[in-house]
């Protein structure tokens, strides 16, 4: 009996051994580990997204207003507690390295995620550069912009928005964007209308929320 135990012991830290190297040396199974198994348990227990416990921390360990140290409390979090999809701190280097390089006037970012390549992005752009980043993930996106906010580079200190600027924001109905509107429709820089719709080509309840900035 005591035999058969040790032998499952014995064979149960081999599977463990062998996942933790694959997990460390194979890019699928990382992916795997990372995204379908640790992410989804920690979803569970915090009731909570991984985009907002990066935000959490950044909030509470990373100086307000302070580009560099919102940039270092997302490379702590992400090597030290939960793994995520930013372009890190190696090739981060290089990313800072081609920026300073070239010296955009105008940079185009698909897909923000937290916001780490956009925030490390766009405190090297020379000034009056221009950066747009797009995400598709609303929840990403609202991450991301309370991510600028606490570096202090929201929209306006980098200059993207100019006095009567329009934004136009779709599906603030369905699936719903209320962190969005509680927002433009609360903040004393912006003049918000709604506007009642249908979702496209559905008679489902939509709308469009047009925002003009006042400076």
């Amino acid at each position: 009996m005591l035999t058969t135990v040790l032998t499952l012991v014995a064979l149960l830290l081999c599977i463990v051994l062998l996942v933790r190297w694959r997990v460390r040396t194979n890019a699928d199974w990382a992916l795997w580990w990372h995204d379908n198994y640790l992410e989804r348990i920690r979803d569970f227990l915090s009731g909570t997204t991984r985009p907002v416990r990066i935000l959490k921390y950044v909030q509470r360990c990373a100086n307000s207003g302070d580009v560099l140290s919102v940039i270092s409390a997302i490379d702590a979090y992400c090597s030290k507690v939960e793994w995520a999809m930013n372009v890190g701190d190696e090739k981060g280097a290089i990313l800072d390295a081609v920026v300073l390089e070239t010296r955009p006037r105008y940079v185009l970012e698909l897909g923000t995620y937290c916001g780490y390549s956009t925030l490390r992005i766009a405190h090297l752009l020379a000034p009056g550069a221009r950066l747009i980043t797009l995400e598709m993930n609303p929840h990403y996106a609202q991450v991301a912009i309370e991510m600028f906010r606490h570096a202090g580079l929201d929209a306006q200190e980098c200059g993207l928005l100019k006095a009567g600027s329009v934004l136009l924001a779709d599906n603030v109905t369905c699936p719903g964007a209320p962190d969005y509107l509680q927002y433009v429709r609360n903040s004393p820089r912006y003049q918000s209308q709604y506007f009642p719709a249908r979702l496209e080509y559905l008679q489902v309840e939509d709308g469009v929320e047009k925002s003009v900035f006042l400076g």
